[in-house]
């Protein structure tokens, strides 16, 4: 049989293959195996014409127009007028509707297993690599590219840190389905995968790590997945606090852009963020060019969690703005909407 991943609603897709140990009894019928709880198996029934039944083809899911496509196969009749397939499907998803297509070019000599196939997300195109033609196990690669570019996952991160764990949080945009996975790496480590996550309905996704170390320095970085591929994104440099003697509970010694309330912001918003030190700090608003529309010196507020009201969201032009919290060489960023009023230029 056939089988592809559907990210988007975190299920297996299978189409044909055989019953039989002779290779014979082959099927075109589909199946899915949800695994968004306890793996549940049903038996989908697509609209449109049905290929012909087949074993040993190929197929890949095509993330940009989210649909799987079939190449090839065995269509493994006992009357001696068994056929090795050079067709090309497509079943097209949420509605399951079978579609011949008919690409330009020269169509790849027909051929099963062992034929291999992948997506690639940077040329949007399908990459077929040998089989059996019945003849000969056949050694060349093809292509059936379609040329369209797909949208990359974009990470935002925000952090804090307390002398026992660590804690995240990632606004994910763009990624097709809602697995991720934490990457993490200290001083002395390479990276490596830590916990796979959920993001949430809003493209939120959260993550403590209790397994650090106070005072020391981690890294983190969210994998997700994309029309364009895996995207390793949303570095976050954590500091861990130590335990200091004399430090009030609650108070997070660590480097951190919490929040921002209310987002979006009308007139009024507040800020919350921690500082390791009282080192230069300060709060810059970037517009989407890169220029500064607002900056303030917060290193004087010392270390500790703080939380900042600002002033004059009115006088924003309306529209996305970057939040960014500068001390020592890093930085932290997280978006703000500006509704903006009256006095917007």
């Amino acid at each position: 049989m056939t089988a592809i991943y559907d990210p988007i609603r975190d299920r297996m897709v299978i189409f044909g293959g055989s019953t039989s140990d002779d290779y014979y009894g082959v099927h075109n019928d589909v199946w899915e195996l949800d695994l968004t709880g306890p793996p549940t198996w049903s038996h989908l029934a697509p609209g449109g014409t049905l290929p012909i039944p087949r074993r040993s083809g190929t197929a890949i899911y095509d993330p940009l127009r989210d649909r799987m496509i079939l190449y090839g196969g065995w269509d493994s009749t006992e009357n001696g007028t068994a056929s090795f397939l050079g067709d090309t499907w497509a079943l097209s998803f949420p509605g399951n509707q079978w579609a011949q297509l008919s690409p330009a070019g020269t169509t790849p000599a027909g051929r099963d297993a062992p034929a291999s196939a992948i997506y690639d997300p940077l040329g949007d195109r399908m990459v077929l690599f040998g089989g059996w033609s019945g003849v000969a196990m056949l050694g060349d690669t093809e292509f059936l590219t379609w040329g369209g570019v797909g949208t990359a996952a974009s990470v935002t991160a925000n952090s804090q840190a307390d002398p026992d764990a660590v804690h995240l949080q990632w606004s994910v945009e763009n990624a097709t389905g809602t697995h991720a996975a934490v990457y993490r790496r200290d001083s002395e480590t390479e990276w490596t995968s830590i916990a796979t996550v959920e993001a949430d309905a809003s493209g939120v996704v959260t993550y403590d790590d209790p397994s650090v170390v106070a005072g020391g320095q981690y890294d983190y970085l969210l994998l997700v997945f994309s029309q364009r591929g895996e995207t390793l994104d949303g570095e976050a440099l954590v500091d861990v606090p130590a335990v200091v003697a004399g430090v009030e509970p609650g108070v997070r010694a660590s480097f951190a852009l919490d929040r921002v309330r209310p987002n979006p912001v009308v007139d009024r918003f507040e800020v919350s963020f921690s500082l390791p030190g009282s080192e230069p700090a300060r709060l810059e608003l970037l517009d989407l060019n890169g220029r500064r529309v607002f900056a303030r010196e917060v290193g004087s507020l010392g270390a500790g969690s703080h939380h900042l009201e600002i002033g004059g969201g009115r006088d924003f032009s309306p529209g996305m703005y970057f939040l960014r919290l500068e001390q020592s060489g890093r930085s932290l960023v997280t978006r703000v909407v500006m509704l903006g009023g009256p006095g917007a230029q």
